[in-house]
């Protein structure tokens, strides 16, 4: 792989992983509903655009999580509590994302779930905001001002135990 700081399903043993393209080589057309990430920067917009047509919803954290992960046996306890007859892709959603804040409670620790029906919307959106941005961008004052906004405005964050992109 040419990148060794992206993937999933990380081997220790073989020094390998999965990139999102082979993830999502793997599991397309498996018809599943919901895909779930529960590992730090689960959720980021080129992840979920990868798996996109590979499931209903996707769950994870666009941060930082604990390296404990989900709690799965308060998880699955959860999702035993409900009647199999009314158990649906979105309340098992609801039902993660609800586990997953308890189990974090009162610390800064957040998880999102999408319907992955949206995405195409949200990058085209994405990409126009993109573009707005970069027209704006046409002297010197005016990537210092972007960089002011963005480095001092606007909340961001990376992992600082590791090397890290930005997220704001």
């Amino acid at each position: 792989h040419t990148n060794k700081t992206r993937g999933v399903a990380v081997d220790d043993t073989s020094e390998d992983f999965m990139t999102t393209m082979e993830l999502r080589e793997a599991i397309a057309e498996k018809g599943l509903s919901v895909i779930a990430f529960d590992t730090c920067f689960g959720m980021l917009i080129e992840t979920v655009y990868e798996l996109k047509d590979c499931g209903d919803y996707f769950i994870a954290s666009a941060g930082l999580v604990p390296s404990e992960g989900w709690d799965y046996k308060s998880l699955f306890n959860n999702f035993s509590s409900i009647p199999r007859d009314e158990m649906n892709s979105e309340k098992f959603c609801v039902l993660a994302e609800n586990q997953f804040v308890d189990q974090y409670e009162n610390r800064n620790f957040v998880i999102s779930w999408i319907d992955l029906k949206l995405v195409s919307e949200l990058v085209e959106k994405f990409d126009n905001f993109a573009e707005i941005l970069k027209n704006q961008l046409i002297d010197l004052k005016s990537q210092e001002e972007m960089f002011d906004l963005f480095f001092y405005k606007l909340k961001h964050y990376k992992g600082v135990s590791y090397p890290c992109d930005m997220y704001i």
